[in-house]
């Protein structure tokens, strides 16, 4: 039987499987999240073998039973996030990956396909520290980024007149990052960025006024409905300091450049 835990502020959660491929799929896709001692113990989930499909138990709001391995291990990813969410209620989780450089953190929020997790996994590449994949907690008094560094992923290349509903069939690839690349403290936000990928189109960027920010980001809040006012409050004033951009494109890598150098644009160096 593999154990291991999975570890986000001060809060755990606890694995057990006797899945070879189960254990190597959530020690790759959390291992830049391990849990300690000090960390509370928040859940507990055990898969295991039921003839030649999967159970699992420790998840009372979504047990699951009759699962194929390879969803067994997607059902365990997605229980460890909501365990830690649960756990961690006082956040505003928003689905969005993030990236930072110089103390200041870019949330890139979207639906599935958009492009946010391919631009926060190509960032780092170009000296950015990796926060998060597609699940974003922030600070809401702060106003900050926490690093929740699940693995990052992106989809492997296509032909780029693929449609939408396309590209969500393309294959993802975890992408490797050194520790140093990933960030470890809470960061500012200094700015929000909505990838928009639209078949052969040519990279482009704009700027969003107030309004159809604080639309387009209510809609990437997870818990909208729970915390309702505190949640519109918070997204209010983070668009007071956070100016909002709609980036446009076909090709990842020119919209990563692209967001490399408008965004968060170095600072010149003096002499």
């Amino acid at each position: 039987m593999h154990t291991l835990q999975v570890g986000f502020r001060y809060t755990a959660v606890s694995v057990a499987t006797d899945s070879d491929y189960i254990a190597t799929h959530l020690r790759t896709g959390f291992r830049h999240m391990p849990g300690t001692a000090a960390q509370l113990v928040v859940g507990h989930l055990e898969l295991t073998r039921e003839g030649d499909t999967y159970c699992c138990h420790g998840a009372p709001w979504a047990t699951a039973s009759g699962l194929p391995e390879q969803s067994a291990a997607d059902h365990a990813t997605y229980e460890v996030i909501m365990h830690l969410r649960y756990a961690n209620a006082g956040l505003l989780w928003l689905h969005a990956a993030c990236a930072a450089r110089g103390g200041r953190a870019v949330v890139f929020a979207g639906n599935r396909g958009s492009g946010k997790s391919t631009l926060a996994a190509l960032l780092p590449s170009m000296g950015w520290c990796y926060l998060s994949d597609d699940v974003t907690p922030v600070d809401m008094q702060a106003l900050s980024a926490i690093p929740f560094p699940e693995t990052p992923s992106m989809r492997l290349g296509g032909p780029a007149h693929l449609d939408e509903t396309d590209v969500l069939l393309l294959t993802k690839a975890t992408v490797e990052l050194h520790d140093t690349q990933v960030a470890q403290t809470p960061t500012g936000i200094s700015a929000l960025v909505f990838p928009t990928y639209v078949a052969g189109a040519a990279t482009s960027m704009e700027r969003l006024g107030a309004g159809r920010a604080a639309a387009a980001l209510l809609q990437q809040c997870l818990d909208l409905p729970n915390h309702e006012k505190q949640t519109v409050e918070c997204v209010g004033r983070l668009l007071t300091q956070a100016p909002a951009w709609r980036i446009t494109y076909s090709a990842a890598h020119e919209a990563a450049r692209m967001v490399d150098a408008m965004v968060l644009p170095a600072a010149p160096i003096e002499g």
